[in-house]
C-alpha cells in the first residue's frame, strides 16, 4: 500500500511524494521513542527534589514520623554532627548508612536508642567503635563490611549478649578472632569478608551448634578444612565466595 501526496489545485505540476507503509511506521516509531525518552514534568521535579535531599533532612523526616522505623541514608554523606539528632529516639529500630564521613564518635547517640535492633554502616570503623556498640544493648544484627577491627576488638565485641547476625570485614583479623566469636552464644549467622583465617582457625567453631549460617568471602580456608567443619556442624548452611562447596550436604539452589 502507498500514500500519494500531491497538490491538485495548483496550476503547476508538483512532484508526487510516495510514502510506503513501512516508512510511515518507521517515522511514527521514531516519534514515539523520542516522546518516551523525554521525562515528564513531574519526573523532572521529583529528580530535582531528590538531588537536593540531605542526610539531615532524611533524619528529621524519620524522627518526626513515628511510623518510620527504618532510617536509610542511601548515598547521602552523613557526619557525626548530624547523627547527634538521633539521640534518645526510640521508635527507630534499623539504621542503614551506606556512605559517611562519620567517625567512631558518631556512634555515641546511637547507643542511646533503646530499640535499635539493626545497624549497617559502610565506613572504616576501628576498635574505637566497639565500646559504643557494646552499649547498644538491644542490637541483634550488626553489619560492618568495611570495618578495620583487630583481634582485640573482636574479643571486646564478643561480650555483647544479643548479637544474632554478625557481618564484618577486617584484614587485620586472624584465627584468634574465631576463638572470640565462638563464645557468642546468641550468634546464629556469621559472615566474614576478606578476613585472613585458614583451616587452623576453623576448629574454634566446632562447638557452635547454634550457628545456622556461615559465609566466608576471600579467606584462605580450603575444602578439606570446610568438610571437617561440616562433619562437626552437619546442619550448617555454608557459603564460600557466594557458592556452596561441592561436598556440602546442605547444598541447594538460591
Amino acid at each position: 500500500m502507498t500514500v500519494e501526496v500531491s497538490n491538485s489545485n495548483s496550476t503547476r505540476r508538483c512532484p508526487r511524494w510516495i510514502i510506503t507503509t513501512v516508512q510511515l511506521y518507521a517515522i511514527l516509531t521514531v516519534v514515539l521513542i523520542a516522546a518516551c525518552d523525554a521525562p515528564l514534568p513531574e519526573t523532572r521535579q521529583a529528580s530535582a527534589i531528590a538531588a537536593q535531599t540531605t542526610a539531615r533532612q532524611v533524619i528529621n523526616d524519620t524522627l518526626t514520623n513515628p511510623a518510620k522505623t527504618t532510617l536509610h541514608l542511601d548515598g547521602l554523606q552523613v557526619t557525626d554532627q548530624e547523627l547527634l539528632l538521633l539521640a534518645n529516639s526510640n521508635h527507630i529500630t534499623s539504621i542503614l548508612i551506606d556512605s559517611s564521613n562519620m567517625s567512631e564518635k558518631g556512634l555515641i547517640p546511637l547507643a542511646s536508642m533503646e530499640n535499635l535492633i539493626q545497624l549497617r554502616i559502610r565506613s572504616r570503623l576501628t576498635d574505637a567503635a566497639i565500646p559504643f556498640i557494646i552499649n547498644m544493648r538491644s542490637l541483634q544484627f550488626l553489619n560492618l563490611p568495611q570495618a578495620d577491627f583487630t583481634d582485640d576488638g573482636i574479643l571486646a565485641l564478643s561480650a555483647h549478649p544479643n548479637i544474632e547476625l554478625l557481618r564484618i570485614g577486617g584484614k587485620r583479623l586472624s584465627n584468634k578472632s574465631l576463638e572470640s566469636i565462638a563464645t557468642m552464644s546468641s550468634l546464629s549467622f556469621l559472615h566474614l569478608i576478606a578476613v585472613p583465617i585458614d583451616d587452623q582457625g576453623l576448629p574454634a567453631l566446632y562447638g557452635m551448634q547454634h550457628l545456622q549460617s556461615l559465609y566466608l568471602d576471600d579467606t584462605v580456608v580450603t575444602d578439606e578444612g570446610l568438610v571437617k567443619l561440616l562433619e562437626q556442624l552437619p546442619r550448617l548452611h555454608l557459603h564460600i565466595n557466594q557458592n556452596h562447596i561441592d561436598r556440602d550436604p546442605n547444598k541447594h539452589e538460591h
